[in-house]
């Protein structure tokens, strides 16, 4: 069985004062993950389906310098809670930062924990990116990147034998504002 899922959000970002080699912002975001569309004929009877999830964020932004239209070092810290939706259980609160240098490397940290749960080892998240921006060589505002996670899993099952997963991700970004 094949699944197919769309994720919707939207973003409000307040610039601070910034500088010619400075600039900073805060946002705040708001998500509904896994609008799930399944190619089963029986979907609405099926057992496994990806969770619907609302996000709910704050974040921190600071850009320094710039060489070659791109942005020397970046820094980024977020807190979020996430909630399974029309569910009493699985609501979590996720603090996390990211340094990028060059707009190429990414290295992100964090902890996530779910509501209730006593701290762990797997609380622990981290990652790493690489990414290309087009805007290098040429006038379009695309990046195209490959990234790592160590992220907890948003439920525990004690067959797993862990609390944790990896994932990598190919991605194609456009920026429609630039």
């Amino acid at each position: 069985m094949e699944y197919y899922s769309i994720n919707l959000g939207t973003s409000y970002i307040y610039y601070l004062p910034a500088s010619d080699y400075y600039s900073q912002y805060l946002m705040a975001n708001v998500s509904i993950l896994n609008l799930q569309i399944s190619n089963s004929k029986n979907s609405s009877y099926s057992y496994y389906h990806l969770p619907q999830i609302g996000r709910v964020s704050l974040g921190y932004v600071s850009k320094y310098g710039k060489t070659n239209n791109l942005d020397v070092f970046q820094t980024d810290i977020q807190i979020e809670y996430s909630d399974l939706l029309n569910s009493g259980y699985y609501n979590t609160i996720s603090f996390g930062g990211e340094i990028k240098f060059m707009e190429i490397i990414s290295i992100r940290a964090g902890y996530y924990n779910i509501e209730g749960e006593t701290f762990t080892d797997d609380d622990i998240t981290y990652g790493l990116g690489f990414s290309y921006p087009f805007k290098v060589y040429f006038d379009i505002p695309l990046v195209i990147g490959l990234d790592y996670a160590r992220s907890k899993y948003p439920y525990s099952d004690p067959s797993i034998g862990h609390n944790y997963f990896d994932s990598f991700a190919l991605y194609l970004k456009y920026d429609i504002i630039k």
